[in-house]
């Protein structure tokens, strides 16, 4: 069984590496291949019952399983030219058909069941529901049923269901970004971030908080996995916050806050940007672009957070014997900047990201040639069984949620949705905002990342265009939305995995989390009414906007941790005045800034007065 995995997860890695650099293969053939491996590999990695996985040996079930997706997705590669120049709808849908569309919607089900869980799967079915029961739902909602073969025709044989947009970007970007997230973590990479932030922040107050700040934005970029991110750096971060003396809860959260940013900074972003672009149409590179200051935002605010708490406590950093030089660090690793580069080079020249990323997995392979600790072919192979296995439950995940979009539309959910929202709102953009953030914190409670994008995208972005945002705007917002539950009780799965390494309890840690990623929360509601901080409008509003918002940035940390310079703020009055500054500061326009600043003076020069004030009065006694 070990050997048929892993030969089957190197063959799935080899044949996304030749497609990228030598192109795609249609539609139908390309991505029936993709999900034939991802299929066959799921059942293999999450065989059925535990004695089975103990013993390494495949069930009657699991191969039944392997069978049918071979032969669901065969009948799609071999079909490729009738599917391609077929009228759908028109042309019936044959019983082979019918019956090999209602296995392939089967074994989806069931490979996300166990690569994923339940809970999207009972959203699968709750879809499928509802799409052979339209005519029974309330109001708008209501139309004719689809029938069961117009189901499976549009799920099985065009490229509007299983076979749609998430995953023809799961076999293209995603699966390559994946790929070199692996290849660059196993051939040093990892380390040497870790080291980079250790070396540069070591010796500051709070020094192994900074690190896992640095380090896991950076790590975080390439791996798109809030948890993936917190077990890779926070295994280090973590014990070494401990030690200095961070409380394990706040260390665990530091971590996991940490790592759940990883997926809005660029120049990867994870997964769900490459979504993000497909789905606006708008270039990946121009995507990056919008994303850098919020993501920017974001770290600061955490920096700021984790450095007043080391102010309170008088917390120092490591001692410099257990810190690598920066010069040997610089050194030995600078390669390791290469592969960033060539991704950045290749898509500011207008290149896929499947080209970037085919290049930056080369120049990664290179640079290891022109190290000492270059790497064997035998470890290479072990790479690319690593990143077939990684991106498997991805795969899974766009299949999944391709069955999704393919009900909303082929029964108007969208539409329909749209149109509650704007009644139910009553047109007011701020109301339509806190809907779709609660329906995205829902979803994203029981699903990555991708897939609560992919269906709060198809329902809420329509709705959120037409209260007036443009479509980077409502898809930003609509991201955000989607990754925040990582840190958010009562399901922040990042929080829990930073919990286990620091033994703490995982409620406290999530709500310790949220408080020091506030700024996800707050952010995509600025951005939504002032597009200058996604980098939309005139240079100067843009400037304004930026530096405004770094104020406010300042202010909320200021608030949240009751710390100002060298200063604990014990009066709650001054916290609530700089946390309404703060949100005068990150609000849209240009009054609510200047009310915003003056407050925030007023709030500085009252504090300084009653230091000036106390010293004073000590020194005359």
């Amino acid at each position: 069984m070990g050997q048929i995995i892993k030969y089957t997860a190197i063959s799935m890695s080899i044949f996304q590496l030749y497609t990228a650099y030598f192109g795609v293969f249609p539609a139908f053939i390309h991505r029936s291949v993709h999900l034939g491996f991802a299929l066959i590999l799921c059942f293999l990695l999450y065989p059925s019952g535990k004695n089975v996985e103990e013993k390494r040996q495949i069930s009657v079930l699991d191969i039944l399983l392997c069978l049918i997706s071979f032969l669901a997705m065969l009948y799609i590669f071999s079909k490729n030219d009738y599917l391609i120049t077929r009228i759908p709808y028109v042309i019936s849908i044959t019983q082979i058909e019918i019956l090999l569309g209602a296995l392939a919607v089967l074994v989806v089900l069931e490979a996300t069941r166990r690569a994923v869980g339940v809970p999207l799967v009972i959203i699968n079915i709750l879809f499928l529901l509802i799409a052979l029961n339209t005519e029974m739902l309330p109001g708008v909602f209501s139309h004719r049923s689809i029938s069961i073969p117009r189901l499976l025709e549009e799920l099985y044989i065009t490229l509007g269901g299983i076979m749609g947009l998430p995953l023809g970007l799961s076999s293209t970007y995603i699966f390559m970004f994946i790929l070199f997230g692996v290849f660059y973590q196993e051939f040093g990479g990892g380390k040497f971030l870790m080291d980079l932030g250790t070396s540069l922040l070591g010796t500051k107050r709070g020094g192994p908080a900074k690190i896992a700040v640095v380090a896991s934005s950076l790590f975080g970029t390439m791996s798109g996995s809030s948890v993936a991110n917190v077990v890779a750096t926070g295994s280090f971060t973590i014990p070494l916050m401990k030690k200095i003396g961070y409380d394990p809860t706040f260390a665990a959260a530091t971590e996991a806050a940490a790592s759940t940013g990883g997926q809005i900074m660029p120049p990867v972003m994870g997964a769900a940007a490459f979504l993000l672009a497909q789905f606006t149409g708008i270039s990946y590179i121009i995507v990056l672009k919008h994303a850098i200051i919020p993501a920017v935002l974001y770290y600061i605010a955490l920096f700021l957070m984790i450095d007043m708490e080391a102010a309170k406590k008088g917390l120092m950093g490591l001692s410099k014997e257990n810190i690598p030089d920066i010069r040997k660090v610089l050194r030995q690793g600078w390669m390791n900047f290469v592969p960033l580069l060539v991704i950045l080079i290749i898509l500011v020249r207008g290149y896929s990201p499947s080209k970037a990323a085919f290049w930056a997995i080369v120049s990664t392979f290179v640079t290891c040639l022109l190290r000492k600790d270059f790497k064997s072919i035998k470890n290479t192979l072990n790479v690319l069984e690593k990143g077939a296995k990684v991106a498997v439950p991805v795969a899974i995940v766009c299949a999944s949620a391709g069955i999704i979009i393919g009900i909303t539309s082929l029964t108007g959910l969208g539409l329909s949705f749209t149109s509650i929202l704007t009644r139910l709102t009553g047109e007011n953009l701020f109301f339509g905002l806190i809907v779709v953030a609660f329906a995205g914190l829902i979803l994203g409670m029981g699903l990555p990342t991708s897939p609560a994008y992919i269906i709060l995208a198809a329902l809420a972005s329509p709705a959120l265009i037409e209260l007036g945002l443009s479509i980077i705007q409502a898809h930003m917002f609509i991201f955000y939305f989607s990754l925040i539950s990582s840190i958010t009780p009562p399901v922040a799965v990042a929080a829990y995995a930073a919990a286990g390494i620091a033994e703490c309890d995982p409620m406290q840690t999530g709500f310790t989390a949220m408080k020091l990623g506030i700024t996800l929360y707050i952010i995509p509601f600025f951005f939504a009414f002032n597009p200058s901080i996604i980098l939309i409008g005139e240079p100067v509003g843009i400037i304004m906007a930026v530096a405004t918002s770094l104020i406010g940035i300042w202010a909320l940390s200021c608030a949240l941790q009751g710390w100002f310079v060298n200063r604990k703020i014990t009066n709650w009055v001054i916290r609530v005045l700089l946390f309404s500054s703060a949100l005068l500061l990150l609000g849209p326009g240009q009054i609510t800034d200047r009310h915003g600043i003056v407050l925030f003076i007023l709030v500085i020069g009252y504090m300084n007065f009653s230091n000036i004030r106390r010293r004073l009065k000590i020194k005359k006694n």
